[in-house]
């Protein structure tokens, strides 16, 4: 793996570590009764996303690389504790289509190994994207 090949694998840990999607899970925000099950599924959809970090990590200590350290969530990110999904569709909407930009570009330059593994990543990210897409009803509640 060359330089800058690990240099893109670890931007890529570090933007899923510290994705929007990764903090609201984690922030477990309060979403009114009637959005619980649109909810429900993003967070299932965010645990498949976490999964497949798990093993871009696994794949680095198999290696005996070093990850990147991932330190704190944006501070603009807290901003986000007393809202609706109506106001968190289109930000989830927005940073999955960034992440999906920059794996898209860099997918090509990296190894075979980390290619499957981060085509992987992209096709559930998709999947998160399509769900948010199917669910204009959550938005307008």
């Amino acid at each position: 793996m060359t330089e800058t090949q690990l240099r893109v694998v670890q931007e890529i840990i570090y933007q899923e570590g510290r994705s929007f999607l990764r903090y609201t899970v984690d922030a477990d925000p309060i979403i009114h009764s009637t959005q619980r099950q649109s909810w429900g599924n993003i967070a299932s959809n965010a645990q498949k996303e976490f999964g497949l970090l798990d093993k871009l990590l696994e794949h680095f200590a198999k290696l005996k690389l070093r990850p990147p350290a991932l330190g704190d969530y944006p501070m603009t990110f807290t901003n986000y504790h007393f809202v609706t999904l109506k106001t968190l569709f289109p930000l989830l909407i927005e940073n999955h289509n960034k992440a999906l930009s920059f794996l898209n570009v860099n997918l090509p330059q990296l190894p075979e190994d980390w290619q499957k593994l981060v085509g992987q990543l992209v096709e559930v990210k998709k999947q998160t994207l399509e769900y948010l897409f199917a669910k204009p009803i959550a938005v307008t509640g």
